[in-house]
């Protein structure tokens, strides 16, 4: 390998590895130098990365805002959701999960229209972080029409009812999973926000279960 290219290489590689530190937390990480030990017989370069992980910055302040509303149940349950913890290393990773589990949290009390985004304000200087998670819950869904096929001479009800999915019942989507946990699709459409049909065709001794929105 010519050696401009492999330096080049090299160089990548310390910027992935300084950015991986970033990523959790260790802002001021950096790598301090690399050691180069060639191997003539196997015509190979072996490389020493030493690296200097000085102080992490933490997090000293976090705030789930646009959840007033929300009755103290649900906002403990938003609260648990999250994972990252004041006094420690900040985690893009963890903070990006804490996301998407207080989106599934707020889908399963219903809020089936629910964003969540955030800010993320970090001070090298101080070593803090202040972490807010915005919410915009959007209507409380339910269930709408619900819509069977291929059941032949049988009768919905008691389909329907195995499934435990009831007309106008609060939208959960641990419902559609609990019916039928593998073959589930979501897809909601335009119409009226609130409500979700739910339709589902009974083949090979299996429900197949779709929900979309729809006016009511």
């Amino acid at each position: 390998i010519p050696a401009v290219v492999a330096y080049n290489r090299l160089s990548r590689d310390i910027d992935r590895i300084e950015r991986f530190y970033r990523a959790r937390g260790y802002y001021a990480a950096r790598v301090a130098g690399v050691k180069r030990e060639k191997n003539e017989a196997d015509r190979e370069i072996e490389l020493e990365v030493q690296i200097e992980e000085n102080e992490p910055v933490v997090v000293k302040k976090l705030d789930i805002q646009g959840i007033d509303s929300l009755d103290v149940r649900t906002r403990r349950r938003l609260d648990r959701a999250q994972h990252l913890e004041i006094g420690q290393p900040f985690d893009e990773a963890i903070y990006d999960a804490s996301k998407q589990a207080l989106l599934t949290a707020l889908r399963e009390e219903s809020y089936a229209r629910a964003q969540v985004d955030g800010t993320v304000t970090i001070d090298p200087k101080a070593r803090a972080v202040t972490v807010a998670y915005r919410i915009k819950l959007g209507p409380k869904c339910r269930f709408g029409r619900l819509q069977i096929s291929g059941q032949e001479d049988l009768s919905a009800s008691p389909i329907w009812g195995a499934a435990a999915i009831e007309q106008n019942a609060p939208f959960r989507p641990s419902v559609l999973d609990d019916a039928n946990p593998h073959l589930v699709v979501l897809s909601p459409g335009p119409g009226r926000p609130r409500y979700f049909d739910v339709s589902a065709t009974l083949a090979a001794a299996f429900l197949v279960f779709s929900a979309g929105s729809a006016d009511m």
